[in-house]
């Protein structure tokens, strides 16, 4: 079973950046007792970050919050989208421990798909640091020589 969080942070950050405050969580956790408030999230890159959350994912996301846990059928028609696209979207984000999925019972019919959300809010961080791209710069110079 997936933990309920008060709010999902997905940000972008360095290699450095990320073990850092993967380390401060590790400590925070065997200090704290009960359920987690936050959950944060990676990127390497901003770029990374913006192709994996597109617009359509974005809206499930709203869609998610705002109505809560619903069938995967609901969610594609309150989406006005396919299916197949939205279980995709579902599936990709369902990986990133963003959303979750169960089955249930579906009397008569079998089973259905519910997709619930993991937190009351997501937060979107971006950042573009000069210090980032530094090493980029230093490489197209070399070429230009």
């Amino acid at each position: 079973m997936s933990e309920f969080f008060d709010k999902v942070t997905i940000k972008n950050q360095t290699l450095e950046e990320s073990l850092k405050s993967s380390l401060e969580r590790l400590r925070a956790k065997g200090s704290r007792k009960g359920p987690k408030s936050e959950s944060v999230i990676s990127f390497f890159s901003a770029a990374d970050m913006g192709s994996y959350f597109t617009p359509m994912r974005i809206a499930l996301l709203e869609t998610l919050v705002a109505g809560g846990a619903m069938p995967m059928t609901k969610l594609a028609a309150t989406l006005k989208r396919p299916r197949s696209a939205v279980a995709r979207d579902v599936s990709a984000l369902a990986r990133l421990d963003v959303i979750a999925t169960e089955s249930a019972a579906n009397p008569g019919h079998g089973r259905i798909t519910v997709v619930k959300p993991l937190a009351r809010r997501y937060e979107f961080v971006w950042s573009i640091d000069a210090a980032q791209r530094k090493p980029a710069v230093k490489a197209a110079k070399r070429r230009a020589a």
